[in-house]
C-alpha cells in the first residue's frame, strides 16, 4: 500500500474524522453528566423521604396457672399474639412526603388504623400522627395522638407502643377466638417501629 502525500481531500477527511469524534465525546460527556445529576436527585429525595414503618396488634396476655396453690403464683408470665397491619407506603402530598399506614386487622375488625410518618423539610424531626376510628369513623378515646421525632432514640429497637381501648364484649371475643382455654387478655396496643 502505497501512502499518497497529504493533500486538500486527506485533510478536510481528517478534519471530519476529528469533528465527529469530538461531538461524540461531548455527547457522552453531557449523557454522564446528567445520568450523575439525575442519581444525585433520586438521592436527595430519598434522603428527605421519611423512612418506612411497620406496624401490628399486639394482644397482651397471661395464663392463668391450673395447678397453682393458695400462694403460688396463679398467672403466667405476660405473652402476646400479633397481626399485622399492611405495609407503609410513600405518598406525596403538598409537596411534602409521608410514609402511611391505613388497615384493619382481623381481631378488630371494627377499628380502622390510620398512620402517617412525615419529615419536616430540611430537617431530621419526623412527625408521627396515630388514629384509630371506630365503626362509626370516629376517633377512640384518646385519639388522635402526635409525637415529634420519634424514632430518634435507636436504643429503642421496640418502637413505640400505643394502648388500644377496647370494650369488654370485644375482650371476651378476643379470649375466644384468639386465645388458648385459660389465657387472659390484659390489654391490647399498636406498636409502630422502623420498618426491618
Amino acid at each position: 500500500m502505497i501512502l499518497a502525500p497529504l493533500g486538500r481531500a486527506n485533510n478536510t477527511a481528517a478534519k471530519l474524522v476529528f469533528y465527529v469524534i469530538g461531538k461524540m465525546l461531548a455527547f457522552c460527556c453531557i449523557a454522564l453528566l446528567a445520568n450523575l445529576r439525575v442519581s444525585a436527585a433520586e438521592k436527595g429525595d430519598a434522603a428527605s423521604a421519611p423512612m418506612a414503618i411497620a406496624c401490628e396488634v399486639r394482644y397482651h396476655f397471661r395464663e392463668r396457672i391450673a395447678d397453682a396453690k393458695p400462694g403460688e403464683k396463679q398467672f403466667s408470665a405476660p405473652a402476646t399474639e400479633r397481626e399485622a397491619l399492611p405495609a407503609s407506603r410513600l405518598v406525596v402530598s403538598d409537596g411534602q412526603q409521608a410514609q402511611v399506614v391505613e388497615g384493619r386487622v382481623a381481631h378488630l375488625p371494627y377499628h380502622r388504623f390510620a398512620i402517617k410518618l412525615t419529615r419536616g423539610e430540611g430537617t431530621e424531626v419526623g412527625r408521627l400522627e396515630v388514629n384509630i376510628l371506630d365503626a362509626t369513623g370516629k376517633p377512640l378515646s384518646g385519639y388522635p395522638q402526635t409525637m415529634a421525632n420519634p424514632f430518634a432514640d435507636a436504643s429503642d429497637p421496640d418502637g413505640k407502643e400505643f394502648e388500644i381501648p377496647i370494650t369488654k364484649h370485644r375482650t371476651q371475643v378476643i379470649e375466644k377466638t384468639l386465645l388458648a382455654r385459660n389465657q387472659q387478655l390484659t390489654y391490647v396496643a399498636l406498636v409502630i417501629k422502623p420498618s426491618p
